[in-house]
């Protein structure tokens, strides 16, 4: 039960991100169509978020879509955030925290997507061979056999797609 909460809440996280992403998007969409664009690093920072709170677009239509998508930035912020502090709370408390505090030894590796590939795979002791591993996350060669003839072509990526992308995240 704890194992799914987990993985629910890391999933949660993640969709909190790409819906983050979207919103600056968006945004930097209206910009260019107005041909506004950044003087410095366009890096979300504090700086940056005021420069926008600052700006003035022509049209009273086009400052209120600008203030609706500098709300819309923010308070994604403001959610993923909270997601990123629950997370770390009840991953301190899972009883896979062990194998994420393993897994994060390798280079590159943060908490954060260690916890999300502990909580797609669950135990891994359920994997008496590095080839089931490898196959549930679709790491395996596709293979193409007649007669004797034997050729082995891409992964098959049949597998968890969200472990597999994450595990490509590794450094």
């Amino acid at each position: 039960m704890v194992y799914e909460a987990v993985r629910d809440l890391s999933r949660a996280r993640e969709t909190a991100m790409k819906d983050l992403k979207d919103a600056k998007y968006q945004l930097k969409a209206l910009l260019l169509r107005n041909n506004i664009n950044h003087e410095g690093t366009a890096n979300w920072s504090k700086k940056h978020l005021r420069w926008l709170t600052e700006m003035i677009l022509p049209h009273p239509a086009q400052q209120i879509v600008l203030q609706e998508q500098l709300q819309t930035v923010e308070e994604r912020i403001r959610r993923l955030e909270r997601l990123d502090n629950e997370l770390t709370h009840h991953v301190y408390q899972w009883r896979y925290y062990p194998v994420v505090k393993a897994v994060q030894a390798m280079r590159g590796v943060r908490l954060l997507v260690a916890v999300g590939v502990i909580a797609e795979l669950g135990d891994l002791q359920r994997f008496d061979h590095p080839r089931k591993l490898m196959a549930y996350l679709g790491l395996v060669p596709g293979e193409h056999s007649s007669g004797g003839k034997r050729r082995l072509g891409a992964i098959t990526k049949c597998g968890n797609a969200r472990a597999r992308r994450l595990i490509q995240n590794f450094d």
